[in-house]
């Protein structure tokens, strides 16, 4: 069992004594103010120069030097970091451990506004709990990770006082051509508003593991991050860290839970069983005709998940091998080839294993969009003996036609806002040097529907469609029991048709049918599990890493450097925790000659509009405020018969210019969108312009501005 004794004395610089009433800090330690400093990753030359020119004029001033610096960091703080020597295929796999989750937990809720804050997932669970009491299932919403079913059981053995987090890990280059692998983990806390977990203020680094080299077994490296969080979970005999809460003014016992953990490997493995591979027709053979034994009508479609005892048995199965053969015959039939190191954690305080793991949407809208470009560019691999590629009728995106298409991507972002962040590149030229998930979702969900209805033939274009229309469904951050159900008809309807129409129940084209076709059956039930899986995705570890990677500055050095960045941040994240005085965020001020609208929008006319902006003004009203307006160019309805045609994914209006001009508060302005010209086809009107979206009508309430909690 676990426990802070057995751990390392530099891993107990946390304590288990409470810190006490918020406090400021030393005086000594006023150079580490953002306020005086305004930054906390000055060089170390820099910062002695600096102080060696200010002992010069005032030599009693007692300036701390570098080091004695960074010893105070540690110690105000608690984070620090372990170094851990694994023997790898090369010297430099030296993982780094930071010790940042218990004193951020311990010290967010010194300070009444932190109080505050980590005290929103109370908040939420009594709203969701009153909520769902009192909905018939079409109504209830889900609109954060506190909203899934295993969340809730989880959060009965929690208290207002307790936190949950999630554990996050993944691999990343840091030279695009060069072999600078790093894996890296962070420990996302989830009872804050998750409208703020983007903020940097809030990254909690866990793990550094520097390359060159991909660590061959991943457990001796997160095995101590895991047994600092299982010695937190028994400390004093269960109960908790004494932590001081502010809003209560009083000690309070606090535990963390574990919610789930994330990687680039699909968490869902073996879901329903005895298919194969992921395929649910079964391939025609040359003994018979066509047999299904999948039924796509049954009213349980993907919602066979083995359970905790499931796992349990198959694990006992496993762990009972007599030899080396015994354990790869038992290891094909379980789908398992080791005890997950979460089933170490304390029971009660752990979503268990494998409910913890569910489906990342990030890494799942990049292989879904990787697998349908190489059906239709024709760079699927085949057996050349049983297969022809000229009967590919799907394969219509080659040649001139795929150079073309790129231009029409490149060309389609000077229609896209600003905070659309990561528009697609041209396709023809930088398909091979990958596409971020964002990027993939704007070019496959966004733009797709219009782009590809010119070249791919009406069946696949339409059953195309019925992905985008269950996608763009789970995308949302807010999705309603009805919206649930029809994300989840719609994925039944396209997974089935898919098989028909590419893998038309062949033996030789098995491999069509990959993991992340299979996955889309089990996305809308795990909505009712863990919440929406916008709220559960690794966009959080991505943002992470670019953060990280844009910091580095030792070139000599990439592999060591993120560590003292990660390090860095973590203990200036922790400060402003601990000393509210430090966190310039918690006086936002809005950009040079812009104006505050105040909160809250409205639908245009009761209905949803599309409209351009063709300029913003202020009006002063009968008690001489400011009120603001926009004078916009209105759309017109969307096409019916391409509404229809395309499942409700492509609203194609006419644009009508200066013939169809109001004016309306700004106020009623509900999300900025991008309006792309349609490529036509013969027969369609003129002047249409289609609909793209970011990731939902909901993604507003985290691009624009947001106010501190």
């Amino acid at each position: 069992m676990a426990t802070r004794e057995r751990l390392d004395g530099e891993e107990m610089m946390d304590g288990s004594e409470p810190e006490g009433k918020e406090e400021d800090l030393p005086e000594e330690a006023e150079l580490l103010a953002p306020r005086k400093r305004h930054r906390l990753d000055v060089p170390h030359p820099t910062y002695t120069d600096v102080r060696d020119s200010i002992l010069m004029c005032y030599p009693d001033l007692g300036i701390l030097s570098y080091h004695d610096i960074k010893n105070l960091v540690v110690k105000i703080t608690g984070v620090c970091a372990i170094y851990d020597d694994i023997p790898a295929t090369s010297a430099r796999n030296r993982a780094t451990i930071l010790t940042s989750l218990p004193p951020q937990a311990k010290r967010f809720p010194s300070s009444k506004l932190g109080a505050h804050t980590i005290h929103y997932h109370h908040r939420k669970i009594l709203e969701i709990i009153e909520a769902f009491n009192t909905a018939n299932p079409d109504k209830i919403v889900y609109d954060d990770i506190f909203s899934g079913k295993h969340v809730l059981d989880l959060c009965e053995t929690l208290t207002e006082d307790d936190m949950t987090a999630v554990y996050c890990i993944d691999g990343a280059q840091l030279y695009q051509n060069k072999k600078s692998d790093t894996w890296i983990a962070i420990w996302i806390v989830m009872d804050i508003d998750p409208n703020t977990w983007y903020k940097k203020k809030h990254f909690i680094p866990a793990l550094i593991i520097p390359g060159p080299h991909k660590p061959k077994n991943i457990d001796s490296y997160t095995f101590r991050s895991f047994h600092h969080l299982s010695a937190l979970q028994r400390e004093n005999d269960g109960t908790g860290l004494p932590v001081w809460d502010a809003e209560k003014e009083c000690v309070v016992p606090s535990k963390i839970g574990l919610i789930g953990g994330l990687a680039d490997a699909i968490g869902l493995t073996e879901l329903d069983g005895g298919h194969y591979y992921a395929v649910h027709l079964t391939p025609i053979n040359a003994d018979g005709p066509m047999q299904h034994d999948f039924d796509f009508r049954s009213l349980t479609v993907g919602s066979k998940r083995d359970t905790p005892e499931d796992y349990a048995t198959q694990i006992a199965t496993l762990i009972a091998s007599a030899n080396q053969n015994e354990y790869e015959q038992n290891r094909k039939a379980t789908g398992l080839s080791k005890p997950s190191i979460i089933s170490g954690l304390e029971p009660s305080l752990t979503v268990p294993v494998p409910l913890c793991f569910s489906v990342d949407l990030m890494h799942l809208i990049i292989n879904l969009g990787e697998l349908h470009m190489s059906h239709w560019r024709g760079t699927m691999t085949f057996d050349h003996t049983t297969n022809n590629k000229l009967m590919w009728d799907w394969a219509t995106l080659i040649s001139n036609t795929w150079t073309q298409h790129g231009k029409l991507v490149a060309a389609a972002t000077q229609y896209f806002p600003s905070s659309f962040h990561r528009p697609p590149r041209n396709p023809a030229e930088k398909f091979s040097s990958g596409f971020k998930a964002t990027g993939w979702y704007l070019y496959i969900f966004g733009l797709g529907p219009g782009f590809f209805r010119t070249f791919l033939p009406r069946k696949y274009w339409r059953n195309f469609c019925k992905l985008v229309h269950g996608m763009r469904g789970v995308i949302q951050r807010r999705i309603t029991g009805k919206q649930v159900r029809e994300a989840h008809s719609f994925f039944i309807q396209y997974v089935e048709e898919y098989e028909l129409l590419y893998y038309q129940c062949r033996m030789d084209c098995i491999h069509y049918c990959r993991p992340c076709i299979h996955i889309l059956l089990h996305i809308c039930l795990e909505i009712t599990h863990i919440g929406p899986g916008a709220y559960i995705t690794q966009f959080r570890l991505e943002h992470a890493i670019r953060d990280l990677g844009q910091s580095i500055r030792q070139p000599a050095t990439p592999l060591a450097n993120p560590t003292q960045v990660a390090l860095r941040q973590a203990q200036a994240n922790t400060l402003k925790v601990l000393c509210l005085e430090l966190d310039k965020s918690l006086k936002p001020s809005l950009p040079w000659l812009s104006y505050d609208l105040g909160e809250g929008s409205v639908k245009f006319n009761g209905d949803i509009g599309f409209t351009e902006v063709q300029f913003y003004f202020l009006v002063k009203n009968t008690e001489q405020k400011l009120d603001a307006y926009v004078l916009i160019s209105l759309y017109g309805p969307p096409d019916a018969d391409m509404l229809e045609d395309s499942y409700h994914t492509l609203w194609a209006c006419t644009y009508n210019g200066d013939d169809n001009l109001e004016v309306i508060p700004v106020s009623k302005i509900i999300s900025v969108v991008s309006m792309q010209p349609l490529p036509p086809k013969v027969g369609d009107p003129e002047n249409l312009w289609f609909v793209v979206e970011k990731s939902g009508l909901d993604d507003i309430d985290i691009t624009g501005y947001v106010a501190e909690l």
